[in-house]
């Protein structure tokens, strides 16, 4: 499929699958040696090797014996940012980043033969996905409707902690995940790939008693949320208002009183005219480029 053709009529819009008749297309890019390498140099990275299993918490592992004795016990191991121990990966890495202005990681995923293994339960990502199916083979099920554009990212409030987000979260989307549906299923073979945009409820499962490897290259795309949360702090040098304190005793009055309603539409008028998109952009930019490109 063309660059230009997948980027107007699929990024970030619908999932779609690339079939090939080459089982060994990705075999150049990571080779079992590069594999066995990764795992063992993983392990002397805390909490980089994960056992998963569908039922249960995954938890971390950090010794390299460890991960194979799990693995030979039936679970299914995820490498978190393999491309950190493996040139070419990290060479993608570099090259997806500088072609989508995103931040970019691989994750592998490694399930022994199993039939009907399943690493995750249903879930949707929270960042755009190429599944590369490197060997052997998985079954896929892809749930609709999607939750259109899920955030990675939220800016924090003061006092709020990451574990109550996280319940937050798991509250909130569980009504969404039980009332998705089935809308394809098919099976990724080795060479095959996969393109899922965030939101999309999926599954995947073991099909037989080979073993299955497959590289998840998460794109994480910035949003209008973090461009406004920039160009809003740019502001606040100069729009007083914004530096204001709310009411005293506000998280214990009923309501919310007149004088916030009419200070926040007193900003919003204000901002209309003092934001400046071409400057946040930049910001963002420069960041973005001092990281990536160096």
């Amino acid at each position: 499929m063309d660059c230009t053709v997948f980027l107007e009529s699929h990024w970030t819009k619908t999932f779609v699958r690339m079939a090939r008749s080459d089982p060994s297309f990705y075999t150049s890019l990571f080779p079992e040696s590069d594999l066995e390498y990764a795992l063992s140099k993983a392990a002397d990275d805390a909490r980089s090797i994960k056992i998963l299993d569908a039922h249960r918490p995954f938890r971390s592992l950090d010794r390299y014996a460890d991960a194979q004795s799990a693995y030979r016990s039936g679970n299914s191991l995820r490498l978190d940012g393999i491309q950190r121990f493996s040139p070419k990966l990290m060479l993608l890495v570099r090259a997806l980043e500088r072609e989508l202005s995103c931040f970019t990681g691989i994750n592998m995923y490694l399930t022994p033969g199993k039939i009907g293994a399943r690493a995750l339960p249903k879930h949707y990502d929270t960042h755009d996905v190429f599944v590369l199916q490197v060997r052997g083979e998985k079954k896929w099920r892809i749930y609709t409707p999607p939750t259109v554009f899920p955030l990675e990212y939220v800016p924090p409030i003061r006092g709020e902690e990451d574990e109550l987000l996280r319940i937050k979260k798991q509250v909130a989307h569980q009504c969404l995940r039980d009332a998705s549906q089935i809308s394809d299923e098919f099976t990724l073979k080795a060479g095959d790939l996969l393109y899922l945009p965030r939101g999309y409820w999926h599954q995947a499962e073991s099909v037989d008693a080979n073993v299955s490897c497959h590289l998840a290259i998460g794109v994480r795309p910035y949003t209008y949320l973090e461009l406004l949360t920039v160009a809003i702090a740019q502001v606040a040098a100069l729009n007083v208002n914004l530096r204001k304190p709310l009411p005293t005793g506000f998280a214990t009055l009923k309501g919310c009183p007149a004088s916030v309603r009419e200070s926040v539409a007193g900003i919003l008028e204000s901002l209309q005219t003092q934001i400046d998109p071409d400057k946040a952009l930049a910001e963002m930019a420069e960041i973005f480029s001092s990281r990536v490109l160096g």
